[in-house]
């Protein structure tokens, strides 16, 4: 495919869209005429103006569609662009990172297909390279992925769907509180708002009726997400050949991504609380352009039990499988993992106690939002629980491997050394006094996120960094 070729043409409206204010003059007169056929084609020919502007729009945007034309060989995609100033854009093939075939549903009834390719080099919220190609075509960027292959049950997706995030166990501990708070509040559910607008001052009248409202809005909400997850996802795919790692995903929009097996970063298996009390692990894998979309996510491995990761880590990424922890956080850091949610469960009844002293006439409202607001304090609580069980850092056959807690999620990252960017020791003055640090391990990554790992050994972290040196 060394000949040039152009864009498909329903890239077009597109374009066009671009220019779309330009028409809203000519539109709004025709559509006023629209009523009186005999001035529409006095409207024809006295609008000149209108009719050029259109025109000029029209053509300007073909003209660039023909002069956009993108060329794929043995060595580089290069895309070549622009009427008056030429502008040409050459990617080397070996530095693409992530190359994404997506058929939308729209583009698939046209016969279309978009591809999305991006380096290291590369913006970290933008694609370094966006082709609008036939379908016939996009088959030229998809490799032969014929060797590994494996097909996640729906199952899994639907888990996926379910434990990616806290949002189920998190909305059934609030719809218990709004439950809760509607009894200790007043059941005067049938005063609703819309009937009656002075009841707003009423505390106890209008907190179940918005309860009640907040709770089936998040209740609407978590079903419409957790259904557009698993669409996302469904059906789940992944082939693997000795340089790429390709993911199939999507049931209306169908995506195709293909990492570069040289260019993964990291494995991250990730656990929310939910996940970690059933003892499930979803592997998630860091390669620039994979999960950049807000649509996507970097998926490798859905939800399972951890023989099961272990098995599916060694088909797909062999030297980022399991490795083992050999430094813990000390014993006595548990404090230090509580310290925060503690704190923050502790003032909130000392801020409702004073709020209903302040403000007697709010007490029961203060006092159920002091309620509402503890539940993420708890929750977090709990993550800091798992998080001191399952911390630690290890380092052997070339990897460093961290479990660590980032917000609300359990991450235990496998990560190559030579993908290490930076590594970052530190110490406070209480960790000082009792001989401990937090590391941090910097990776190539377009984010400049650490993995930390807190309240380890001081002695422990330096004799493992003097041996792998």
């Amino acid at each position: 495919m060394n000949r040039p070729h152009r864009e498909h043409p329903a890239v077009l409206p597109l374009r066009l869209s671009l220019y779309l204010w330009l028409f809203l003059l000519p539109l709004i007169r025709g559509v006023h005429l629209l009523g009186v056929p005999g001035d529409i084609p006095a409207w024809l020919k006295s609008h000149l103006p209108d009719r050029l502007v259109a025109l000029l729009v029209i053509v300007t945007a073909v003209t660039l569609w023909w002069h956009r034309t993108y060329t794929l060989s043995r060595h580089s995609l290069v895309l070549r662009r622009g009427i008056l100033w030429r502008r040409t854009t050459r990617i080397p093939l070996p530095l693409i990172t992530t190359l994404t075939v997506e058929r939308p549903l729209w583009l698939r009834l046209s016969g279309g297909a978009r591809v999305v390719a991006d380096t290291d080099a590369g913006h970290h919220r933008l694609a370094d390279l966006t082709l609008l190609v036939t379908r016939r075509q996009s088959g030229i960027f998809l490799p032969d992925a014929n060797r590994i292959r494996f097909r996640a049950s729906g199952g899994r997706i639907f888990l996926l769907s379910v434990l990616s995030s806290d949002s189920l166990g998190g909305f059934l501990l609030l719809i218990t509180v709004l439950r809760h708070g509607s009894i200790l509040l007043g059941e005067g559910l049938q005063k609703t708002v819309f009937d009656n607008l002075q009841s707003a001052a009423e505390a106890q009248a209008v907190i179940p009726k918005t309860a009640a409202i907040v709770a089936l809005a998040l209740t609407a909400a978590w079903l419409t997400g957790t259904v557009r997850l698993f669409l996302r996802h469904l059906p789940f795919r992944v082939c693997r050949t000795a340089d790429t790692l390709t993911v199939y995903t999507g049931f209306f929009t169908r995506r195709v991504h293909c990492c570069a097996l040289g260019a993964v970063h990291y494995l991250d298996r990730r656990q929310t609380l939910s996940a970690y009390l059933l003892g499930l692990f979803t592997g998630y894998v860091s390669c620039t352009g994979y999960g950049k979309d807000r649509n996507t996510r970097a998926v490798l491995i859905p939800p399972c039990r951890p023989a099961r990761l272990c098995l599916e880590e060694r088909l797909f990424l062999p030297a980022l499988a399991h490795h083992s922890l050999s430094i813990h956080p000390a014993k006595g850091a548990l404090w230090r993992y509580w310290q925060g949610p503690l704190c923050l469960l502790g003032a909130l009844p000392l801020g409702a106690f004073l709020g209903g002293y302040l403000f007697p006439h709010w007490r029961h409202l203060i006092a159920y939002l002091a309620a509402m607001a503890a539940l993420p304090c708890l929750w977090l609580l709990l993550v800091r629980w798992a998080d001191r069980r399952t911390a630690g850092l290890g380092c052997e056959a070339g990897c460093f491997c961290l479990s660590y807690s980032r917000f609300l999620t359990l991450h235990r990252v496998t990560l190559p050394r030579d993908k290490v960017a930076l590594i970052l020791t530190r110490q406070s003055l209480w960790q000082k006094r009792r001989g401990l640090c937090t590391i941090k391990i910097y990776s190539h990554h377009e984010f400049r996120r650490p993995h930390p790992v807190r309240h380890l050994p001081l002695d422990e972290v330096l004799r493992l960094l003097d041996r792998i040196n």
